[in-house]
């Protein structure tokens, strides 16, 4: 693994496969209205838009990882661990995504493809996004 290349980036994933099945089965759910760039965008007429890594979140926040804020998740233990955008160190090290050198937000599935790029860019669906969790993570 070379720390001058991307090739630290393209690792396997060691996500945590109960969370992995949740995530999945939250996001073909149909309780999760889509959002793009933030985790959640609070809506009371509409209901809450969450982003893909933004449901992961809220599973995290189901079992006490993190504690919602009304844009944010936040670390109960570390106050300064708090975002709207990235995923907080807590969520990554609780479900078994990889902590490197990028943005939290930039979960790579492959060939510099992100879940965020996807979800935002791309719009792909939230079913199309589980068929890339289940596939590449």
């Amino acid at each position: 693994m070379s720390m001058g290349g991307s090739n630290i980036y393209k690792r396997r994933i060691t996500l945590n496969a109960d969370i992995k099945r949740r995530w999945v089965e939250s996001l073909r759910s149909g309780n999760y209205r889509q959002g793009r760039e933030a985790l959640v965008v609070p809506n009371r007429i509409l209901g809450d838009a969450f982003c893909c890594l933004g449901v992961l979140c809220d599973i995290a926040a189901k079992d006490g990882v993190v504690v919602r804020q009304a844009k944010s998740y936040l670390d109960p233990e570390d106050h300064l661990d708090q975002s709207y955008k990235a995923l907080p160190l807590a969520v990554l090290q609780w479900s078994g995504l990889p902590i490197s050198g990028r943005a939290a937000n930039e979960v790579i599935i492959g060939d510099d493809i992100f879940l965020t790029t996807l979800n935002d860019n791309y719009e792909y669906d939230f079913d199309q996004i589980a068929d890339v969790i289940e596939e590449k993570l």
